[in-house]
């Protein structure tokens, strides 16, 4: 998710509505596996409501969405989120719904603050911002745990998937393949920060 402010991992719980029911009759909620989740600026920003931030359990959200987001841990990162951005907002003096969310993602992510939920990428490794402000421009490794694997040697056909998005000659695009394929992940994503802040 590009917008992302916050990821919490949390599972979804909830506690029936309907108690006051016989036990046959209470609401049956087949509550869904979840994994780790973000948490989007929008939800923060009411709708037709100038100045007004939401923060911990006031965010928008459905009433299965705060099972997961109503805990300590989401709801202290959702605040940080919160003061950024009214930080930003007075320093600036715009609106919140003026600033942008990479402006608030990059004080967050400064900060040491996980964006995407990588499960083995902390904040202490020196690339932590780089390879979390990729996830959010959309260059991520898909893996069933939410690993990163930094230092899993990375295959052809992943390199040739993430050069999709830039527009470079063949003879540049083998080059990156060749110096990459078999090579650690963070080298490659090394190399990838640098040609999306090149713009290709």
């Amino acid at each position: 998710m590009s917008d992302s402010i916050a990821v919490g991992d949390y599972f979804l719980d909830h506690h029936h509505s309907h108690f006051f029911l016989e036990p046959e009759e209470r609401l049956i909620e087949p509550l869904p596996e979840n994994a780790p989740f973000q948490i989007p600026m929008d939800c923060l920003i009411p709708a037709g409501v100038n100045g007004l931030l939401l923060a911990e359990k006031s965010i928008s959200v459905s009433h299965i969405v705060n099972g997961c987001t109503r805990l300590q841990p989401c709801v202290m990162l959702i605040g940080q989120a919160v003061g950024a951005l009214a930080a930003l907002a007075i320093k600036k003096e715009r609106r919140p719904t003026d600033i942008a969310v990479e402006e608030v993602q990059d004080v967050l992510l400064n900060a040491g603050c996980q964006l995407f939920p990588y499960k083995d990428l902390w904040n202490t490794h020196h690339q932590f911002a780089k390879i979390q402000e990729l996830a959010l421009a959309g260059f991520y490794v898909v893996k069933d745990d939410y690993s990163f694997q930094g230092e899993e040697p990375v295959r052809r056909e992943e390199i040739e998937a993430y050069l999709e998005a830039f527009e470079m000659d063949s003879d540049e695009y083998n080059e990156i393949i060749d110096l990459h394929e078999g090579k650690p992940r963070y080298e490659l994503f090394d190399t990838l920060y640098n040609l999306y802040k090149a713009g290709y």
